[in-house]
């Protein structure tokens, strides 16, 4: 299969802030993080997600052991892609206010 391109970006129409560039460096990394899965590491990162709780509750949920899910989640980069949303929602956080400000 072939890899699109990350082409997910925002702008704004002032001048340009450090947080566009952060944000939009977050949405691409985001993005190649994603075609990287595998199919059950993307309905395992699903599950940590969506259903939460612990490795373990995510292997009795997905009838496997709890080693397997810790694999899954780290050939995903799962803790890479985590702190990488956080960095986006900070980001679009801290633009958000400056709007509020201009």
């Amino acid at each position: 299969m072939k890899k699109q391109a990350a082409d997910i970006e925002i702008a704004r129409y002032e001048a340009e802030h450090f947080e566009i560039t952060e944000i939009n460096t977050m949405l691409k990394l985001l993005k190649i993080i994603e075609e990287s899965w595998t199919d059950k590491q993307r309905y395992t990162i699903w599950d940590m997600e969506v259903k939460g709780g612990s490795q373990d509750e995510c292997a009795n949920r997905m009838k496997t052991s709890q080693s397997t899910i810790a694999r899954r989640l780290a050939d995903g980069n799962y803790i890479t892609y985590e702190r990488a949303k956080e960095t986006l929602a900070e980001a679009l956080k801290r633009m958000g206010e400056g709007n509020a400000n201009d």
